[in-house]
């Protein structure tokens, strides 16, 4: 947990910027953590949409 109450993201903050800077030159093993980034996320999502929704016949509310 974060137990921070500053913003996760702060747009000042020079790290992320070096990330996306350095997207412009990418290698073949950023392309494929990209890939499987990618591939990772419409798994979950697949999971997700294919979850059953709870039986409103067993009572519980």
């Amino acid at each position: 947990m974060n137990f921070d109450s500053a913003r996760l993201l702060v747009w000042s903050d020079p790290q992320w910027l070096a990330v996306v800077r350095s997207l412009g030159s990418a290698d073949l093993r950023t392309a494929a953590a990209l890939a499987l980034s990618a591939l990772l996320l419409a798994l979950l999502l697949r999971l997700e949409m294919r979850r059953p929704e709870p039986s409103r016949a067993s009572g519980v509310m």
